[in-house]
């Protein structure tokens, strides 16, 4: 616990911790049904979802260099921040408004695969931070990594319930 107050305390591991924790919160609203709803909802076929993993694969690993060696280059790392934030908030935004074919491949190929590089960067911000305090690095590190598992548990559990009382599968994307 003692590791918890020092997180909480300092405005920087704090701010990480809650950027982990909505984006826990955001991947188990999302990815544990992306497949269902593209293909059941949406219509893709099988192999065109596989096609859209491939694209939404290539665009990940593209982007999260790209943007890291850029944020590295130019110490630009929040305007980096909030266009890959920005990205997430467009394509989850479209699926909710207008969920279809064309949606899909916006969101789920192009720009969540953006979004996704913002773990890198909140990973390297946190090793930031953590850079004068080797003797406690490990436990900060894990503590903030720990609040996007406790979150992304805690919105599996929340989907759950919604889904029992009769939510409809897009509104993951509320």
């Amino acid at each position: 616990m003692p590791t918890l107050g020092l997180v909480l305390r300092q405005p920087v591991l704090r701010g990480i911790a809650l950027a982990l924790l909505l984006l826990g919160g955001l991947n188990a609203s999302v990815f544990p049904y992306q497949s269902l709803i593209a293909i059941d909802r949406i219509g893709l076929s099988h192999g065109a979802y596989a096609g859209l993993m491939v694209l939404a694969s290539g665009m990940a690993v593209t982007t999260s260099v790209l943007l890291g060696i850029l944020s590295d280059q130019r110490f630009d790392r929040r305007s980096v921040a909030l266009f890959t934030a920005a990205c997430g908030a467009v394509g989850i935004g479209a699926m909710a408004l207008a969920p279809g074919v064309g949606t899909l491949i916006l969101c789920h190929g192009l720009m969540v695969p953006v979004h996704m590089s913002l773990y890198g960067q909140i990973f390297a911000l946190s090793r930031l931070a953590t850079a004068g305090r080797p003797r406690d690095r490990d436990a900060i590190q894990s503590t903030v990594r720990a609040a996007m598992s406790l979150s992304f548990l805690a919105m599996l559990l929340v989907w759950t319930f919604a889904f029992a009382r009769g939510a409809d599968v897009i509104s993951v994307y509320l």
